[in-house]
């Protein structure tokens, strides 16, 4: 865990790992936006999707970050089980992420083949998932800063 000062921005980004040349992009991604912008990261992998919800749910039981981030990506298999998990993982999130009032940014790529989430994920520019999430998460964070302000 990174400890940070009072003053410091803090993101923390749990990726999912099940594909993890993926989640290597979709990190790198994320985090050549968030360094530049100040924030001091950390980076947890569970190993698929489907932990993503437990993590983000655990990590908020810790100490609070500015920014939370989900990585990962879930591509479909020869069975229902990807629609379960797109599902669920979405759903979950978003609950934690709007019971919480979390600055969150989703990257979680879904795709029907691995070629395509990879092109996702290192498409560059507009295309780039982490980075789209990371900006979603940004603004989230500039509303609460200006709310508290207000």
């Amino acid at each position: 865990m990174t400890t940070a000062t009072p003053d410091e921005k803090r993101a923390l980004i749990l990726s999912a790992a099940f594909y993890p040349d993926i989640a290597d992009l979709l990190e790198r991604d994320a985090l050549v936006i968030l360094t530049p912008a100040g924030f001091t990261t950390t980076v947890h992998r569970v190993p698929g999707a489907f932990e993503l919800p437990t993590a983000l749910a655990i990590a908020l039981e810790g100490s609070r970050h500015d920014i939370y981030i989900a990585l990962g990506a879930i591509i479909r298999g020869e069975t229902s089980h990807y629609d379960f998990i797109c599902r669920s993982v979405t759903s979950e999130l978003q609950r934690i992420a709007s019971a919480e009032r979390l600055a969150f940014g989703f990257g979680v790529i879904t795709a029907e083949k691995k070629s395509q989430a990879y092109r996702r994920a290192d498409g560059g520019g507009r295309h780039r998932v982490a980075a789209r999430a990371v900006e979603a998460a940004l603004v989230l964070h500039r509303l609460r800063v200006s709310a508290a302000e207000n």
